[in-house]
């Protein structure tokens, strides 16, 4: 199977996650391309040669982020380079603003799964990325294939929200195995 697993923000617990599951996936017999932000690379967490690795030049700043959402040419750049895989599936490990809205048009040609580590918006969050969450938000709940959440309490706020029960998934993140100096 080819898959498309993408990280374009986040950090710890979710960049470790993103490592393992596309490790996992392709130690397994699949064809794994990871697009992955620039600064979320780590060498140490990448140990599996089957994997493509695809870094994309995304940061977390206000203002860079806020042009790269706001760019028509970074999404038909970005679903070029994934047509060009022709995936079976695409996964965004690690949900953003950006990856919410590219959602959308991928979901035009492939099944789109989505996890959501934390469906609830954290009420410490910078207003601009809280506004930004919510509508990327409303757009992968509704575009996406699947929703996979990892305890059945994230599941029941999902489901008790706008999220369909035969949508949301749960799936137990497991052990995280954090490296040395990773």
């Amino acid at each position: 199977m080819k898959i498309v697993l993408m990280q374009l923000m986040g950090r710890g617990g979710g960049q470790l996650y993103t490592a393992q599951i596309s490790q996992a996936l392709a130690k397994t017999g699949n064809e794994v391309s990871l697009f992955l932000a620039e600064y979320l690379y780590n060498s140490l967490q990448y140990e599996e040669k089957k994997l493509k690795i695809i870094t994309v030049p995304i940061f977390p700043e206000r203002l860079s982020l806020f042009l790269t959402i706001i760019n028509p040419k970074t999404y038909v750049d970005f679903i070029s380079r994934i047509d060009r895989i022709r995936p079976d599936i695409i996964h965004i490990v690690f949900e953003d603003p950006f990856s919410g809205f590219l959602a959308f048009f991928l979901s035009l040609k492939y099944p789109v799964v989505v996890t959501e580590h934390d469906p609830r918006l954290h009420d410490g969050a910078k207003l601009w990325l809280r506004f930004f969450m919510f509508f990327s938000r409303l757009i992968t709940r509704h575009c996406s294939n699947v929703i996979i959440v990892h305890g059945q309490n994230l599941k029941k706020i999902l489901t008790e929200g706008v999220c369909p029960r035969k949508k949301c998934m749960l799936s137990p993140t497991g052990i995280i195995h954090i490296l040395p100096n990773g």
